[in-house]
């Protein structure tokens, strides 16, 4: 394509827009595509069809941000964007948010035995965890929220994130629950979660 034109930019489908507010931890991988896409391949630009969603989820807000960093300068290092934003937006929880960070974002290093992918949107949403990493990324996060106590406003922002974390959680418990055939357990899960 670049043979053919100089401006070539990309447009993505971000799975955002099928987790229903729950967190989708792409962003490093994201950042990592648009190094690659900006900075090796030349491509001039790229939109997200992610930009129609409200910036505020807790859940996704490192899914925007994280990639327009790297179209301001595409030869960052994408793990270092995500720990000065971690300094700047957490404060003195920036060093467990961060760990809390990138354990969720190894969703894409989750193995499946005996199959090479999964599927797409909310039926297949539960399969991008497994609850060893979820445990590993909720003591990161508890760690957050001591860290942030009696610290405004970054005991608000940990919070937050807190909350987006037990929603996928209530979310998680009552899938594999429901998995396992422990009825009682997973309605219980999804009673906590719209709760």
């Amino acid at each position: 394509w670049q043979k053919l034109t100089p401006n070539v930019y990309c447009y993505e489908y971000d799975p955002i827009s099928w987790t229903g507010g729950l967190p989708c931890p792409t962003f490093l991988d994201m950042a990592r595509s648009l190094k690659t896409l900006l900075l090796d391949m030349g491509v001039k630009g790229s939109y997200s069809d992610a930009g129609v969603l409200p910036a505020a989820w807790a859940g996704t807000s490192l899914n925007r941000y994280i990639p327009l960093r790297m179209k301001v300068d595409p030869s960052q290092k994408p793990e270092q964007v995500l720990r000065e934003t971690c300094q700047v937006f957490f404060g003195p929880a920036a060093v467990p948010m961060e760990q809390h960070y990138l354990e969720m974002a190894k969703v894409t290093d989750t193995t499946h035995p005996g199959r090479g992918s999964i599927g797409i949107g909310t039926t297949y949403y539960h399969e991008l965890f497994n609850p060893t990493q979820i445990a590993r990324a909720r003591a990161a996060l508890d760690r957050g929220v001591k860290a942030a106590r009696g610290q405004s406003p970054y005991q608000q922002r940990v919070a937050m994130v807190d909350l987006s974390q037990q929603y996928l959680e209530a979310y998680l418990g009552g899938v594999w629950a429901a998995q396992k055939k422990s009825y009682d357990q997973a309605v219980a899960s999804f009673d906590r979660m719209d709760r």
